[in-house]
């Protein structure tokens, strides 16, 4: 990812629906794509509103870590790997 990136927001258009067993689906309606995610990858998504990447990466990095037990520094690591994955799907906009 370019350095000259900071901030995270979502792409305008993208709806949620809750759904069995903990997941969400987002729809795009720009792109008509469906994506899938669980608790934990909602919760990050949800924090995308005009945040620093810092700040999401560091505070998803703490839920994810509650909730699987797992390394801080490693579960900051996935999230920044996540953020990269919205921002693929276009659900996020890097700004």
């Amino acid at each position: 990812m370019s350095s000259h990136y900071t901030r995270v927001l979502q792409t305008e258009g993208v709806r949620c629906r809750n759904e069995d067993g903990g997941r969400h689906l987002l729809y795009h309606s720009q792109t008509d794509q469906l994506h899938m995610v669980d608790g934990i990858g909602k919760a990050i998504y949800d924090l995308c509103v005009d945040d620093s990447i810092d700040d999401v990466v560091h505070h998803g990095g703490k839920l994810l870590a509650e909730s699987n037990g797992a390394d801080e520094r490693q579960a900051r690591t996935e999230v920044l790997t996540f953020l990269c994955e919205l921002q693929r799907r276009s659900l996020v906009e890097f700004l």
